[in-house]
């Protein structure tokens, strides 16, 4: 869920900690450092939950992230950005 493509009425934060607080995973692109997805994944860590930090292989990793794993993608090899995305997803959901 991307909160720029949420149509939903109301407060768009409100809306954000709730997509967050109720996540299983929280996937974060770092692509750019936009800061409002800095603002998000410091809420996802705050609740403790499970994050997946992409970024385009092109790009660094900001300083403050620089020691959480991210997985770093291809624009023009997106398959591969998808296999390693569901294996990461598989790997950190709670087994049942």
């Amino acid at each position: 869920m991307r909160a720029d493509e949420d149509l939903r009425p109301g407060r768009i934060i409100d809306q954000v900690f709730y997509d967050i607080r109720n996540a299983a995973i929280v996937i974060v692109d770092l692509t750019g450092e936009p800061p409002n997805v800095f603002y998000e994944l410091g809420i996802a860590h705050v609740l403790n939950k499970t994050t997946i930090l992409l970024i385009n292989k092109d790009s660094s990793i900001p300083f403050d992230v620089l020691a959480f794993r991210a997985i770093k993608y291809d624009t023009n090899n997106l398959a591969a950005l998808r296999n390693e995305l569901s294996n990461a997803i598989r790997q950190r959901l709670p087994t049942a």
